[in-house]
């Protein structure tokens, strides 16, 4: 949400150095169904932040979406092996003893986990999304940045009322909630008497409610 704020941010970690480009041209088929077996979100630790990145089908190809929005097309090799398309850099989804997919090895280093967290519909009972609503505001080098959560069509958005950018907030557990549009967490904060104060977002940038 917050431009120029976070890590996660930046493009994928592990893909900011750019590589000779491969040269390759057209890539061993391999079925869809078979593709399916490596969607869903990722995410890495860097630093006390966490980044998080999707993977998902699109004409059928596989597709790495960034937290910074930069869509990172992967070459198929062989097996599990891929590559990120024009950097060069090597690709292997790795499974448990299960043959599940649950990390992502990026240049031969495991850096990346396959998180457990699945958006839940907002109609679950744990969720209220009353308890959310209202302007969150942040202060950043002398200048006040505020946020708008509001609801739409049962469905919770935030807005950023400096440049109108906004996004849908997937729910995940009690106040847990990922930023759409890029894949980030954000936590909604309590106090002692339950009532949301706070709204910390990707673990990083605090911001206040603001009574009404």
């Amino acid at each position: 949400m917050i431009k120029n704020l976070s890590l996660s941010m930046l493009l994928v970690a592990c893909c900011l150095i750019a590589l000779p480009s491969t040269g390759l041209s057209q890539q061993p088929s391999i079925p869809q169904d078979s593709l399916s077996a490596y969607i869903g979100k990722y995410q890495m630790q860097q630093g006390m932040q966490t980044i998080f990145a999707d993977v998902y089908i699109e004409n059928g190809k596989l597709i790495a979406k960034s937290s910074g929005g930069e869509l990172l097309p992967l070459y198929h090799i062989s097996g599990d092996n891929f590559k990120l398309l024009n950097k060069n850099l090597p690709v292997k989804f790795i499974r448990d003893k299960n043959n599940k997919v649950f990390q992502i090895s990026v240049n031969g280093s495991v850096a990346w986990s396959r998180t457990q967290n699945v958006a839940q519909p907002t109609t679950n009972k744990s969720f209220n999304p009353n308890d959310f609503l209202g302007k969150y505001q942040i202060t950043v080098n002398g200048q006040l940045l505020k946020i708008d959560v509001s609801l739409k069509n049962g469905q919770l958005w935030a807005t950023q009322l400096w440049d109108g950018g906004n996004s849908k907030l997937d729910f995940i557990s009690t106040d847990k909630f990922i930023v759409n549009a890029l894949s980030m967490p954000l936590t909604f904060i309590r106090n002692n008497g339950n009532e949301v104060i706070q709204l910390l977002l990707n673990n990083h940038d605090l911001f206040a409610r603001i009574k009404n």
